[in-house]
């Protein structure tokens, strides 16, 4: 028996002491694997990586990662954030990570539930200014490493911070789940936001958000996402004498992919209605996609990143951007607006729009001569009448150009067939003259 004991005693030793210990190199060569990945973006985004240093301990890890902010409009706001008064400066972003692993590779994430991973760890923001001065912000970051990858972000609530003597806000925060495999999927919800300044004050209902991500051989991935949001009041001043302009039911989607050697975008949006604005719509929908070559594509994004990450300095090689611009274009593309509808009162104007760039065109001269178009747009006479208590001059500018024959005035409603060929403008197949 005494044997047993001292066998259980070892195995205990094992298991609960050295496990950790050894769940620690783990962690570590995660994270090494991780930052392989995100490396890129980050020094191709507003972030330039400074600094990062790895403490591995028994139970727990700590990880600390110092990013520079080379865009001054995220530092401005960051700033406000974190109730700094000096704006001068632009700091730094620390991240500090903590990550608590165990015996058993399973953790309990801050949404509840149990998840297979080795670790679970929580981040918390802060901003580093050259004095040393130290200021937290109300983010904090949850997820794991390991099989069955998540991540959570949680924004606490944010009222009144130093963003003047003018200017009010009150946020409620955000809350945004991820989860990591071949392809990424997150949702979440971003909460009220009611910011006034100088009298003009911009509210919103929360905005939900969801999406998907899947990585590929190019400098974009291939994604998914849509966002929800009831409600966007736009309010002037009360000196004005203006009503709140109210936004209701926005819907927006997205996606992006590729199919062989194109990369194909789409885009749709939804309003409910629009009111007292000058006009008061009562609905909207567009409907919109492109395609373009991908490769072409994936160079003019990497000469992007690196225009940004400059922030407008001497390194820029600009021969490269317009190169990857040439490219693009040579390559040839299509985009198509294939919806977009606005009602107004009882009529609905609607427009539609087709344009092809052949390939061979490396400029952007030579791609405006060779590109084709076409497409057409109907106004209801009864939309002109609403429009034109807020622009008199629309209604005589429309009856001129049917007289002229460039509009068609037929069916209570005025119609205009566009094309665009070989640098000509044509109306109605009359053509119009062009600035250029």
């Amino acid at each position: 028996m005494s044997r047993l004991v001292k066998i259980a005693v070892v195995l205990a030793l094992l298991i609960f002491i050295i496990a950790p210990g050894v769940t620690g190199f783990l962690v570590e060569s995660s994270i090494e694997k991780a930052e392989t990945g995100y490396g890129q973006f980050i020094n191709s985004g507003p972030f330039e990586l400074i600094d990062d240093s790895f403490d591995r301990g028994w139970f727990s890890s700590d990880q600390t990662v110092e990013l520079k902010l080379t865009e001054p409009d995220i530092a401005a706001v960051l700033h406000a954030i974190g109730g700094h008064t000096d704006s001068s400066q632009l700091p730094s972003l620390l991240v500090d990570t903590t990550a608590t692993h165990g015996v058993i590779p399973l953790v309990s994430p801050a949404h509840g539930g149990l998840r297979p991973a080795i670790a679970q760890t929580e981040s918390t923001l802060s901003l580093k200014y050259s004095d040393g001065t130290l200021v937290s912000l109300p983010v904090k970051i949850y997820s794991s490493l390991g099989t069955g990858q998540w991540a959570r972000v949680v924004a606490d609530p944010i009222v009144n911070p130093d963003l003047g003597p003018d200017v009010q806000i009150k946020w409620d925060g955000a809350d945004i789940s991820a989860n990591f495999g071949d392809t990424t999927r997150y949702e979440g919800s971003i909460g009220t936001l009611n910011l006034t300044r100088n009298g003009s004050r911009i509210e919103t209902t929360p905005l939900s958000i969801e999406g998907s991500f899947k990585k590929t051989r190019f400098a974009f991935g291939e994604s998914e996402s849509s966002m929800t949001l009831e409600k966007l009041v736009l309010a002037q001043p009360a000196s004005m004498g203006h009503d709140p302009v109210t936004v209701n039911n926005i819907k927006g989607s997205g996606g992006l992919g590729v199919e062989g050697s194109r990369a194909i975008a789409t885009s749709r949006l939804s309003v409910g209605s629009v009111n007292n604005a000058p006009v008061d719509i009562e609905g909207i929908e567009l409907d919109a996609n492109y395609d373009i070559d991908a490769d072409a594509f994936s160079d003019f994004i990497l000469e992007s990143r690196k225009l940004q990450a400059d922030n407008g300095g001497d390194t820029v090689d600009t021969d490269a951007m317009m190169a990857a611009m040439s490219r693009m274009l040579e390559k040839g593309g299509r985009f198509n607006l294939s919806k977009f509808d606005v009602q107004i009162g009882d009529g609905t104007l609607s427009m539609d729009l087709d344009v092809k760039l052949p390939e061979g065109s490396n400029s952007l001269q030579a791609a405006m001569a060779n590109g084709e178009a076409s497409g057409n747009v109907v106004i209801p006479e009864t939309v002109v009448e609403a429009l034109s208590a807020v622009s008199p001059e629309l209604a005589s500018g429309l009856t001129m150009a049917a007289m002229m024959g460039f509009v068609q005035q037929r069916d209570g409603a005025y119609e205009a067939k566009v094309s665009y060929k070989n640098g000509i403008l044509l109306l109605n197949d009359l053509p119009v003259p062009l600035p250029f």
